[in-house]
């Protein structure tokens, strides 16, 4: 995904208020789950949810988590460890980096409320995330498989689907700050590329929805 706390906050304001669209007083509750290596997640946990009160009625927890260069050193102690660790929420934005965690039942624990129906908003760093894990069960949960980015630079790019809840208000054509494009390997059945942003020879998708249920 496109490294850009502009293009984050509108796609996640965007979400949030299509999921308030039936005049329901309550806020939506959020959950963001954070941490991992290569970026500043300490100053991110303000901005995003912040930036998304401003614009739509969600009340957030925050969970951060550590971990040591791209390993979750107290995995023991994570809170995917709980099995009713979404419960009560109605969405959860993962926005972390731990690319070398392979234990299949604490992947599964992470995935399971996702599968149940509770809707998950992934941000940058999430896509290499289990990168290290052989199966694509995570990968498939993306809806994408991605296990490398670009150099930073400017990115022009296209929104696909101008009509989609999301992408209304984008321009059909705009050019970013230097930011990283994570490449797409692979986009699997169930996923619709919302914007795309053209890195080398190919085209790559910079935001897109998983429309399994």
């Amino acid at each position: 995904m496109i490294r850009s706390t502009q293009l984050t906050l509108a796609l996640l304001s965007s979400l949030t208020l299509t999921a308030l669209a039936a005049d329901s007083p309550k806020p939506l509750r959020a959950l963001y789950i954070t941490g991992g290596c290569c970026h500043d997640y300490t100053r991110q946990k303000l901005i995003i949810p912040e930036g998304v009160s401003a614009r739509a009625n969600v009340e957030w927890s925050v969970i951060q988590e550590g971990g040591s260069g791209n390993r979750r050193t107290e995995i023991q102690n994570s809170v995917y460890q709980n099995a009713d660790w979404a419960k009560g929420y109605d969405i959860v934005v993962h926005n972390e980096c731990f690319a070398d965690d392979t234990d299949p039942a604490y992947i599964e624990r992470l995935l399971a409320p996702h599968r149940n129906g509770t809707p998950g908003v992934v941000v940058h760093c999430t896509m290499h995330t289990f990168r290290a894990l052989k199966t694509d069960v995570f990968r498939e949960f993306l809806g994408v498989t991605s296990t490398h980015h670009g150099p930073q630079h400017p990115l022009d790019v296209k929104n696909l689907k101008p009509e989609h809840p999301v992408m209304k208000g984008f321009p059909a054509l705009w050019t970013t700050g230097n930011e990283e494009l994570y490449a797409i390997d692979k986009v699997w059945p169930d996923a619709v590329a919302l914007a795309q942003a053209p890195d080398k020879k190919k085209d790559d998708s910079g935001a897109w929805i998983d429309t399994t249920k």
